[in-house]
């Protein structure tokens, strides 16, 4: 991935990794059981905040980059979490006649509270919403249009898995870990698996722009957009079409950069990073550039040209023997927090 979406988008979420079970039969889930984060050698360099949340019928652990309750809210029996970053929409600003924003979990509870699971018509990011509802014994997951950060599940009447570690899902149900072969051999065939499949039949991954609802009856699954609805035969002439483009990636740069003191901007040469980089408005922040690849390689020749008649600032990052020694230790993260869904190259 390049251009500012390496960290200006919501992808670089404060909280970046999740997990809850909850039993429906309403018995106590014992905490010999809970398998956490820390028990992950992988985890053991990164800079984390670890949140332990202990209710009757659901023991809950995620982790933050900072210290931060923006991401965890409560009240009246209903436990709100946001995985990824959640910001108001248009529809929202001509609601409230208010500027777009990045919203908290207060935030999103308080259009839950109005809206119920309408409250998707006035947010947009990159996020999986998690509402667990102590009184109703049930719980939502709400995910964004495109889910580029999803969240993954395993469920039967009697409980509930959900995390971003598909590794911490086995831990805590070691019983029918049974291979998806046809999910294997898509992702030998393409790098990447169809639909909502994992390498594990059990195990689901949370489909985009849908709303489940799970309870110890069953799992309800809705789908509230598609990237079909944008369709139509009334196109707009060109002109009128790149001009609203242009207005709405200023918009959206500007709105997902909105809350960041510091930012990296990744510069390949490519035309999105040189797009992300010509939206910046770099008086907000502070910043600096960077790419990587070989010395005198095209993926640092071009930055470093770009980088200097601008006069703006450049790291370079090369893949030199240090790299090549580290290779398979970053390609063993890649898989590891991927949970098996990227391929090795993807350790550059």
């Amino acid at each position: 991935m390049t251009g500012v979406q390496t960290c200006a988008l919501p992808i670089l979420s404060k909280m970046f990794d999740f997990l809850q079970i909850m039993n429906f039969n309403k018995k106590q889930v014992a905490n010999k059981n809970i398998f956490d984060f820390e028990s992950l050698p992988f985890y053991n360099d990164i800079k984390k905040k670890e949140y332990r949340i202990d209710l009757k019928f659901s023991k809950i652990l995620y982790l933050e980059r900072t210290e931060t309750l923006d991401n965890y809210f409560t009240s009246f029996g209903k436990h709100i979490f946001i995985f990824g970053s959640v910001f108001t929409n248009n529809n929202y600003k001509t609601l409230t006649k208010t500027q777009n924003r990045k919203i908290n979990s207060k935030a999103v509870y308080d259009l839950f509270k109005n809206y119920k699971l309408d409250l998707v018509k006035f947010i947009k990011g990159s996020f999986v919403i998690i509402i667990y509802d102590e009184n109703e014994n049930s719980c939502y997951l709400v995910s964004d249009r495109l889910n580029v950060l999803p969240l993954y599940y395993l469920y039967n009447n009697e409980y509930l898995i959900v995390s971003s570690s598909i590794k911490l899902i086995k831990k805590n149900n070691p019983n029918d870990n049974k291979l998806d072969n046809l999910a294997l051999t898509e992702q030998l065939a393409f790098d990447y698996i169809l639909d909502d499949r994992t390498l594990f039949e059990d195990i689901k991954r949370i489909k985009p722009g849908t709303i489940y609802k799970f309870n110890e009856k069953a799992i309800s699954i809705k789908q509230y957009w598609s990237v079909e609805d944008l369709y139509t035969d009334k196109l707009l002439n060109q002109k009128e079409s790149l001009d609203l483009l242009a207005e709405q990636l200023f918009d959206n740069v500007d709105l997902y950069t909105s809350d960041v003191d510091k930012l990296l901007v990744s510069l390949t040469g490519g035309f999105d990073g040189r797009t992300n980089l010509a939206m910046l408005k770099p008086d907000n922040f502070e910043y600096i550039t960077f790419s990587y690849g070989m010395k005198g390689s095209r993926q640092i020749k071009v930055p470093q040209n770009i980088s200097k008649q601008l006069n703006i600032p450049y790291k370079p990052i090369f893949c030199n023997e240090e790299f090549e020694k580290l290779y398979v230790d970053s390609a063993n993260k890649v898989v590891e927090f991927s949970n098996g869904q990227a391929p090795f190259s993807q350790a550059v």
